[in-house]
């Protein structure tokens, strides 16, 4: 049984990032990289039905993962109560 196996069973797993903490691009030096992989196992998104429709409809046009877009489906209720326009920008 492998380590990777083992470790699989308790969510947990080994990546290599390279030397450092992270990688740049060649074109980007400055610009360190990292991979992020959430080992939490609570989903709100795969019982909100809403939420999935409007998901599959926009995955294909975001490069934004699954996670932020929940966030971001979230925060948006959360200001429906209130009164004037909002607008979120990012990069």
């Amino acid at each position: 049984m492998s380590v990777n196996h083992i470790l699989r069973l308790f969510n947990l797993g080994l990546i290599r990032v390279g030397r450092g903490h992270g990688r740049s691009h060649p074109k980007t030096p400055d610009i360190i990289h990292s991979r992020v992989l959430p080992s939490a196992t609570y989903s709100p998104w795969l019982s909100d039905n809403d939420f999935a429709d409007c998901y599959d409809t926009i995955r294909s046009h975001t490069l934004v993962d699954i996670y932020r877009c929940y966030e971001l489906w979230q925060i948006g209720k959360q200001q429906g109560n209130i009164e004037g326009d909002y607008l979120k920008v990012g990069v």
